[in-house]
C-alpha cells in the first residue's frame, strides 16, 4: 500500500478513499503496452499500405491472386494483433485507474484495518489474501458470541439487556 486514508474505529461513507497501492510496475507495464499498440499499429499500417498496392499491381495483372490473397491474410493478422494490443493497454489502464484506489463499499465503521502503508497488498481472489478492512455498517445492531458459565445460562432470556466487556478496551463495560 502506497498510503493508507483510513484507521480503526473511524467513520467511513460509501465510496470514500481507504487505501492507494503503489502502481509503479502497473505504469511501467502501461508503458510497455503503449510501446506494443505503437509497434502493432505501424505495422497494420505497412501492411495495409502493401495490400492497396498489391490490388492495384493484380487489377494490372502484375500480382498473382495468391499474393494478394497472402497480403490480406497478413492484414487481418495484423488487426488482430493491434487489437489485442489494444486490448491490454485498456486492460493495464483499468487496473490503474479502478483497482488501485480501494473505496469503502459502504457507510459504517472501521472496525479492523488490516493494512499499513509500505505493505505489500495481495490480489483478494489469492488463497493467502486477507480483508483490507473490516467495515461495520450499523454498530447498533451486533450478535455477539459470548461463553456463558451453564451455570447462568438458565436465567439468560431472549430481549433480556446485557453488558459485556472486550479485551480491546480494558475497564470499559458496554
Amino acid at each position: 500500500a502506497r498510503k493508507v486514508y483510513a484507521d480503526y474505529n473511524q467513520r467511513v461513507r460509501k465510496g470514500q478513499l481507504l487505501v492507494e497501492l503503489d502502481t509503479t510496475m502497473l505504469k511501467l507495464q502501461e508503458r510497455v503496452s503503449e510501446a506494443a499498440v505503437t509497434k502493432a499499429n505501424a505495422g497494420y499500417d505497412l501492411q495495409a499500405t502493401t495490400v492497396a498496392n498489391n490490388e492495384k499491381l493484380a487489377a494490372k495483372g502484375l500480382v498473382s491472386e495468391y499474393e494478394l490473397s497472402s497480403s490480406r491474410s497478413a492484414l487481418s493478422v495484423d488487426k488482430a494483433e493491434l487489437d489485442s494490443a489494444e486490448a491490454s493497454l485498456e486492460s493495464i489502464r483499468t487496473q490503474i485507474q479502478t483497482y488501485a484506489f480501494v473505496r469503502s463499499p459502504i457507510d459504517g465503521v472501521i472496525l479492523s484495518r488490516n493494512v499499513d502503508e509500505g505493505e505489500n497488498v495481495v490480489e483478494g481472489s489469492s488463497s493467502n489474501s486477507s480483508s483490507l478492512f473490516i467495515i461495520a455498517e450499523d454498530l447498533s445492531k451486533m450478535e455477539i458470541a459470548a461463553s456463558v458459565d451453564e451455570l447462568d445460562i438458565g436465567a439468560i432470556k431472549s430481549g433480556q439487556e446485557a453488558r459485556f466487556t472486550v479485551e480491546a478496551l480494558p475497564g470499559k463495560t458496554l
